[in-house]
This record gives structure tokens, C-alpha cells and sequence, in this order.
């Protein structure tokens, strides 16, 4: 209930409303929010209104920049999670093809290709082996 109080009226700015979801952890809804990006972008771009596409295109680079702030260090963390890696991967590589050929567009393919799923299926492997990494060993402890 919460959620939909922020997400009706934030849902005027595309970018913040993407934001909101990510933050929130409803990855599949920002999968559908990206959809409904792209679709605005294509009936902006055959009606002739570059300058709309060019700021969304911006606000969207700028939540690019945002994910590697501590905000969206949950986000980031949440790749690793087999439940939720999915949706947010669909979320991400979605982003990715509304991004301008950039910097950003670099760091969130490379974080995205870190967070391989073969890397999440070893994760989800040992989870359901009961398997644990003990504290401070980090990967060598796979």
C-alpha cells in the first residue's frame, strides 16, 4: 500500500518512477516500466520530439550513475540473490539498451556481466546444499 502511494505520482517521471521500483525491490514492474520507456521513446521519436527523447535520455543516464551509489547497494547485492536475480537482470539489461553510448553504459554492462548467472547458480547450488562460506574467507571459500 505504501508503495503505490509513492509510485502513482512518481510515475510522471519515468526515470524516478524506475528508481522507486529498484529501490523497492519490485524488479518486475520496473522490467514492465523499462517496456513502457521504450514504447514512449518510439512514438516520441515517430512524432518528432527528439528534445523529450534527449532529456529522458539523460534522466535515465543519470539512474545509471546512481546504481553505484550506496542508495542502490541493496540493488547491486540483490544480483547475488538467486530469488531476485532475474527480474533485476531483466530490469538492468533493459536500462542498458535505453542508455547513450557512454561511460555509464560501460560500468553497468561490466557489473552485469560480474553478477554472471553462472556465478548464481553456483550461489544457488551450495544454498540448497546447505554449503556456507564462512566469514572473512570471501571467494576462496568456494
Amino acid at each position: 500500500a505504501f508503495f503505490l502511494r509513492l509510485y502513482r505520482p512518481w510515475c510522471v517521471h519515468p526515470a524516478a518512477a524506475l528508481a522507486l521500483c529498484l529501490v523497492s525491490g519490485e524488479f518486475s514492474l520496473a522490467r514492465r516500466l523499462v517496456e513502457q520507456v521504450t514504447q514512449m521513446l518510439r512514438v516520441r521519436t515517430d512524432a518528432g520530439l527528439a528534445a523529450g527523447n534527449a532529456l529522458l535520455a539523460q534522466n535515465l543516464d543519470q539512474l545509471a550513475r546512481l546504481l553505484d551509489t550506496p542508495v542502490f547497494a541493496g540493488v547491486r547485492l540483490r544480483l547475488l540473490d538467486p530469488s531476485a536475480a532475474a527480474p533485476l537482470r531483466a530490469s538492468l539489461e533493459a536500462l542498458l539498451q535505453l542508455l547513450p553510448q557512454s561511460e555509464v553504459l560501460v560500468a553497468l554492462r561490466r557489473r552485469l556481466a560480474t553478477a554472471s548467472p553462472t556465478l548464481l547458480a553456483e550461489i544457488e547450488r551450495r544454498t540448497a546444499a546447505g554449503t556456507a562460506v564462512s566469514p572473512g574467507a570471501g571467494w576462496a571459500g568456494w
